[in-house]
């Protein structure tokens, strides 16, 4: 991609030999780019249920019901939301050169993507980002954390850390319950970091070493 980027900014003309050097640079792109999509549209897919299935533990008390799901946006695929042939990615390339080189950019590709998460309560879906309470959000980030690490326990049959900042921060007393019995049944080591941990969060923690840095110096406690 950068040096597609590069060749850009010096093409003058579509017939000059840096035509040539994009044209090869565009194969190499398209083909990544297929491959990268495919695998990102396949992981969305594989974690969709985990998600909604984290954050409906997360928000059981919740007064109404609340779904979560997630979709990749991407300006590869088709007006039909699919993954198109390498011919017509190809062709679409060559069809947005000149609007490139006015840019001097590429401005197709899977660098492009980005991760929707959408949030339900009832009356449709809707971005996640800008309609979400503070403690939506933070379930709805806890959820996707969980869920990946269920995704790579499947594939690679190891158990990966649970890395988790200031967890407890904007959870009401009914999330930080829920939050606490789903860590009693994690088989992951834990690793938290918080300016202050609750004992009911130690407690669901079960053993653990406690580290404090204060002015720069570790201790255990």
């Amino acid at each position: 991609l950068k040096s597609r980027n590069t060749i850009l900014r010096s093409a003058k003309a579509a017939t000059s030999p840096l035509h040539l050097e994009i044209s090869a640079w565009d194969e190499i792109l398209v083909d990544n780019a297929l491959y990268i999509l495919k695998q990102r549209l396949e992981f969305c897919e594989a974690i969709a249920a985990t998600i909604d299935g984290f954050y409906s533990a997360l928000s059981r008390s919740a007064p109404y019901v609340e779904k979560v799901a997630i979709q990749i946006h991407s300006n590869v695929l088709d007006k039909g939301g699919n993954i198109p042939t390498r011919a017509d990615l190809l062709a679409r390339f060559e069809q947005g050169r000149e609007r490139d080189k006015a840019t001097a950019s590429t401005l197709i590709g899977i660098h492009r993507d980005d991760l929707e998460i959408l949030f339900d309560t009832g009356f449709g879906k809707r971005e996640a980002m800008g309609s979400t309470s503070q403690g939506q959000a933070k379930s709805i980030s806890l959820s996707l954390k969980l869920s990946a690490i269920e995704f790579i326990r499947q594939i690679t049959q190891e158990s990966p850390m649970l890395l988790l900042d200031d967890v407890e921060s904007e959870l009401d007393d009914e999330r930080k319950q829920s939050l606490y019995e789903m860590l009693r049944g994690f088989d992951s080591q834990v690793l938290v970091t918080a300016t202050s941990v609750s004992s009911a969060f130690s407690s669901a923690l079960g053993p653990a070493s406690e580290l404090v840095v204060n002015d720069g110096k570790i201790s255990s406690r």
